[in-house]
């Protein structure tokens, strides 16, 4: 089982006299990036260090952005897969935490609306003050362009190693949940022909994690 608090306790006692740690929380989908995130920064809060975590999810293209492309039906298909995110905004927004300097104004960073199913800019403030930055995401350790620029500007990258069965039963009960899909049914032809592809590019295309953690 993946302890949040003695990964909290790991940054504080590696990097806690940093002026700021990065870390980049990477997995297969369903694999429980975002709880992980979120409990560790909770435990770093509590022990009054300042975090904040930011979601790759934010970085979705809009739906209206893939009416555009080439293919919008399978765009919105494989909505989730690397050429449906604008991944040169989130390198960007990487390289401005990684270079914020300590008296810059906050850093905003966008989040993601599940109701909505797109992203809602300027949700996230950073102070130049964080000292820890949690970003997860399925593709924040992905070896190809331009995904292995940004993976080398963190101080720490975890990966969860999370069984692809495990990850399967999580996302089918999250699609339906969510309003992905309307059935189980419907939520497993999604995960087939979507989710598992995105599964195998992710353990096959990974820059070397600093830490592996498994489920």
């Amino acid at each position: 089982m993946i302890d949040a608090d003695s990964l909290s306790r790991y940054l504080i006692d590696k990097h806690g006299r940093s002026r700021r740690c990065m870390v980049a929380i990477a997995g297969i989908p369903g694999s429980g990036k975002s709880t992980l995130a979120n409990d560790v920064a909770k435990q770093l809060i509590n022990v009054g260090h300042s975090a904040v975590v930011v979601q790759m999810d934010g970085f979705h293209l809009y739906r209206s952005q893939l009416d555009k492309l080439p293919n919008p039906a399978e765009a919105h298909r494989r909505r989730g897969a690397p050429f449906t995110f604008d991944s040169r905004a989130l390198y960007r927004l990487v390289k401005r935490l990684h270079d914020q300097p300590p008296e810059a104004p906050d850093i905003l960073a966008p989040s993601f609306d599940h109701a909505a199913k797109d992203p809602v800019q300027d949700a996230v403030s950073i102070p130049a003050s964080t000292r820890f930055v949690i970003i997860e995401g399925l593709y924040m350790h992905l070896s190809m362009e331009p995904w292995d620029d940004m993976a080398h500007l963190f101080d720490e990258r975890w990966f969860i190693d999370c069984p692809l069965e495990i990850s399967i039963h999580r996302l089918a009960k999250r699609h339906v949940l969510t309003g992905v899909a309307a059935s189980e049914e419907a939520a497993l032809e999604r995960i087939y022909g979507s989710d598992v592809r995105n599964a195998a590019l992710v353990f096959e295309n990974r820059v070397d994690a600093t830490l592996e953690l498994n489920v």
